[in-house]
């Protein structure tokens, strides 16, 4: 091969290939990081629910078991209480003894019993009342 002449190109045997851009679309570069996000607050809604399930399921078991201390306590409640042990108790240490008929007493009042019946206007007034605290309600829980 000869020498090249001053300011002559030369020809190599390399080829240069260029490489086709690979175009992506702009929904694509959207949905895909969209799609993720979903899929990771799914996730943690299921980590969550699971977690809210365990803690149903403990707060149930310790709801029986608190409903039944209430009956057990209750239970010894009431036997404390015995209403024969009272009265034996109020007869010999307190020297009480029952009234007999000629010691009862009646109360009298100089005035009547009074009654109101509520009319349509009272029945209106007391739903405007329940109405007015449920809305009071709902605007609390607003702000």
């Amino acid at each position: 091969m000869p020498l090249p002449r001053e300011g002559e190109l030369v020809r190599t045997g390399v080829t240069t290939e260029t490489r086709s851009r690979v175009q992506v679309s702009l929904f694509v570069l959207i949905f895909i990081p969209v799609l993720l996000a979903c899929a990771v607050l799914l996730l943690g809604s299921y980590m969550r629910l699971n977690t809210l399930s365990n803690e149903s399921a403990s707060m149930a078991k310790e709801l029986q078991e608190l409903k039944t201390d209430h009956n057990r306590l209750e239970i010894k409640y009431e036997s404390t209480f015995d209403l024969a042990e009272v009265e034996t108790y109020a007869k010999s240490a307190l020297g009480m003894v029952k009234a007999g008929a000629d010691q009862t007493t009646f109360v009298r009042s100089t005035e009547g019993d009074k009654a109101q019946i509520l009319g349509r206007q009272g029945f209106l007034a007391n739903w405007e009342r329940k109405l007015d605290g449920f809305a009071r309600r709902i605007q609390e829980y607003f702000r």
